[in-house]
């Protein structure tokens, strides 16, 4: 019998209305190609995410080579899980050789040795291009054989694939499915997520997800012959054993004086204040500006207290607002450096000249700048309007892990454009399991939260109406200060 190399025991993740996993217990054996099959909204996706170390769960244990993986959010992934998306990963305008060697580098590169080691890997995998074939060219079944090589030489032992295979001919999928079974030679595992009406045929064990939960194993004979959307829709669910989590993972607790909150994964709260009011003690607690004095702070259940903006980054809670790009982005450095820096690590700093190109290439298409300045040119030197350098801070802010995002007056100088993207990327953060704590003196500016608080006359917080609170309070037009 094939050792084990996954395992999931007892894992939960609530969003807010309903759980994405709810008690989901699964086991994958080394060598072996799983498929977990589900109809939308079945928590595939979010089950993905979190085997590969995306986002955290609320509880259960995961298991990969009978080590427990635990999630930190300074790390994309776990170690030794890759994850491959219908998004590739892939840089289109670098060659094939770079996608595949590059990454394994440490700071200098031999181009020469480069090369030679890819053409060896493209024949070892008996793939139809060449190293200096820019990864743009080819198609999209090629681009995910390339995924899978660079995965495979990164020695990840599972590889987690999305739901995109709807999107190949009946040509294409055969090829992508020898080229996975050829891949399961070299000892590694699969775990492939797909509707039910197209379970890849390399799959030796179907697996049925239902609202989180896990309902059926079939064998792929068992599942060509079962009416599978009909066990997904109409099947009722067994009650789980154990106590069930009311809400999602606990993020922030504070437990200060007058100021009592509880705010969970996914969760966009807004806090209404008039000036003058504990808001900015509470903020300057959490971005770690004033230390409380008194209280606690719990973040995911343990006594949070930060020190400096550096020490609240550190330990994944984010501030976002209009003053962020004059503070967090760097004069001195080039736009991809900007672009890939972070307050506590300086990912951006050792990139070759041809991704420092693509990245910068890639920035001035986002800000709207029609010339390419050149790679190195720093931020000082480019006279970027107030308007660029947020969307700039913006797509940096985007690729951030996060647990916690504190936005504190974000609307004052916001023009629509900026305030669109602003709420797409806060809305985003949320899908990922981030909870999000707004403070404004502008009650028209919080409509869109899901839960709202206020400080009353004696400076407490209390919970505020989450409705309809614009019709029953009628507060003239205000202009956002900083707390």
């Amino acid at each position: 019998m094939r050792p084990e190399l996954l395992r999931l025991e007892d894992l939960c993740l609530n969003r807010p209305g309903r759980p994405a996993l709810d008690h989901l217990h699964l086991n994958l054996f080394r060598g072996e190609i799983l498929c977990v099959a589900g109809l939308y909204g079945s928590g595939r996706r979010t089950l993905a995410q979190a085997l590969s170390g995306e986002i955290p769960v609320d509880s259960g244990r995961i298991f990969l080579d009978e080590a427990r993986m635990h999630y930190e959010p300074h790390r994309l992934r776990f170690p030794g899980v890759c994850h491959i998306t219908e998004r590739s990963s892939l840089l289109p305008q670098l060659s094939v050789a770079e996608n595949l060697c590059i990454p394994h580098t440490r700071r200098w590169v031999r181009w020469k040795q480069v090369t030679a080691e890819a053409a060896k890997v493209l024949r070892q995998f008996s793939l139809p291009f060449f190293p200096d074939q820019p990864v743009s060219a080819l198609s999209f079944p090629d681009q995910l054989r390339l995924e899978l090589v660079r995965a495979c030489r990164s020695r990840a032992s599972l590889i987690v694939i999305d739901p995109f295979w709807g999107r190949f001919s009946q040509e294409e999928l055969a090829g992508l499915q020898a080229f996975l079974k050829r891949l399961q030679s070299e000892n590694l595992s699969f775990l492939l997520f797909s509707h039910p009406e197209q379970i890849p045929a390399p799959a030796e064990r179907v697996v049925l997800l239902r609202h989180g939960q896990a309902i059926r194993s079939l064998t792929p004979a068992e599942a060509a012959a079962a009416p599978l959307s009909s066990w997904l829709r109409d099947e009722p669910l067994p009650r789980p054993n154990g106590p069930r989590p009311a809400a999602g993972r606990c993020v922030l607790e504070t437990r200060l004086p007058g100021v009592s909150l509880r705010l969970h994964a996914g969760e966009i709260a807004g806090v209404w204040y008039r000036r003058p009011s504990p808001a900015e003690a509470v903020s300057g607690a959490l971005l770690g500006d004033r230390p409380a004095a008194r209280g606690q702070l719990l973040l995911d259940g343990k006594t949070y207290r930060a020190r400096s903006r550096g020490q609240a980054n550190r330990q994944g809670v984010l501030l976002l607002d209009e003053r962020s790009p004059s503070r967090a982005l760097f004069d001195n450095l080039s736009l991809a450096d900007n672009l890939l820096v972070t307050p506590h690590r300086n990912s951006g700093l050792f990139l070759s000249p041809r991704v420092r190109r693509f990245l910068t290439r890639e920035a001035c298409r986002e800000l709207g700048i029609p010339c390419l300045p050149s790679p190195r040119t720093p931020l000082e030197h480019l006279g970027l309007s107030v308007e660029q350098l947020q969307m700039l801070y913006l797509a940096r802010f985007a690729r951030q892990p996060a647990r916690l995002l504190v936005c504190r007056n974000p609307f004052a100088l916001m023009d629509p454009v900026f305030r669109e993207r602003f709420l797409q990327i806060l809305c985003q953060k949320a899908a990922e399991g981030t909870a999000v704590l707004i403070f404004s003196n502008n009650l028209n500016n919080l409509q869109f939260c899901s839960t709202l608080y206020r400080f009353d006359e004696q400076d407490r917080l209390c919970p505020y109406a989450t409705r309809r609170y614009a019709d029953q309070a009628r507060e003239p037009a205000q202009t956002d200060h900083d707390c």
